[in-house]
């Protein structure tokens, strides 16, 4: 697989994983086991996001090897807005994968719709750029 369709696949798992995530969003279910599971989903489509960063990023000439740096590049490429916010994403999923603290869970799981809609920006401004590239 060359660069170009490797992009093309991680937008299909990432947009997946989006699904799944806003699925859990909009549960009328109101429990800790929706809001954990919510969470994990969370964690998920973050690993996914920032991979495909790293790919973008890479695709337009610049390699990037953490999620700060590939957050910090994605600014510059003009496929994130704001990259205050996505250095927040990055300590939610550090503190959600290594930690666990109710109070913590509760904050995390609040902040959730703004990632997902940040991420489907994202997503969406990817899209424009390898089609524009294409």
């Amino acid at each position: 697989m060359d660069s170009k369709e490797i992009i093309l696949s991680q937008i299909g798992d990432l947009s997946r994983a989006l699904l799944k995530l806003s699925e859990a969003l909009h549960s009328t279910v109101d429990s800790e086991i929706i809001r954990d599971g919510t969470i994990q989903r969370f964690e998920f489509s973050f690993e996914l996001c920032w991979k495909l960063l790293k790919s973008v990023n890479t695709f337009l000439g610049t390699e990037c090897f953490s999620p700060r740096d590939c957050v910090r590049i994605a600014a510059q490429n003009e496929i994130i807005d704001d990259p205050e916010k996505w250095f927040e994403y990055i300590r939610m999923r550090n503190f959600a994968s290594h930690t666990y603290n109710e109070k913590l869970a509760e904050e995390i799981y609040n902040k959730i719709p703004d990632f997902e809609k940040a991420a489907n920006t994202m997503l969406h401004k990817i899209e424009q750029k390898i089609i524009d590239l294409a």
